[in-house]
């Protein structure tokens, strides 16, 4: 009997250091007949998931030496949760909204949109830091049921493009969408 307790114990101790569910004792055989009976329970966990989608690489037109430019990006953003936020870095110097032709460098602004597609303006964003809040239409992950639902918009200011140098300017801004 002691011996049988002690093995109980042991099997059970490993069991929970390995992280082992207990549930598997929710689960019941049959007896044997005509007919027999089992049951198990089945168990799934889904984390808070987020997902975005569809962006496209921005291209300006040549600039005409008048105004700023802008351009916007319709992205899908979705979250299993229906909100998430949105962190955005540019590749400059602290990560900075900027785009570069290796000696010139050009400041832009960033905008975020999350209610719809197609929209003009938005909420600005600073590097770095997470504009939360933000709501999703999207009710699956690939985004093909509610297609785009956000905007991303890109200014660059004409005081930064006249500053500017003749030349060809890149960056690389990344977005970061966490469910909320």
């Amino acid at each position: 009997m002691k011996l049988t307790f002690i093995k109980t114990a042991l099997i059970a101790g490993m069991i929970t250091a390995l992280g082992v569910s207990s549930t598997w004792a929710a689960t019941a055989d049959g007896t044997a007949g005509a007919s027999s009976t089992g049951t198990t329970d089945i168990t799934i966990t889904i984390p808070q998931l987020a997902r975005i989608s569809d962006m496209t690489a921005i291209t300006f037109p040549d600039w005409d030496g008048t105004g700023g430019e802008v351009a916007t990006d319709d992205i899908c953003v979705w979250s299993n949760t229906g909100a998430y936020n949105i962190t955005a870095t540019g590749d400059g110097t602290l990560n900075a909204f900027t785009i570069t032709d290796g000696t010139d460098t050009i400041a832009y602004l960033v905008e975020w949109e999350d209610a719809n597609a197609g929209a003009a303006s938005g909420t600005s964003l600073t590097s770095g830091t997470a504009l939360a809040g933000q709501l999703t239409s999207a009710v699956a992950s690939a985004c093909d049921v509610n297609g785009l639902n956000s905007t991303l918009i890109i200014t660059l200011p004409s005081a930064q493009l006249e500053a500017a140098g003749n030349g060809t300017y890149t960056g690389q801004l990344t977005l970061v969408v966490a469910a909320e």
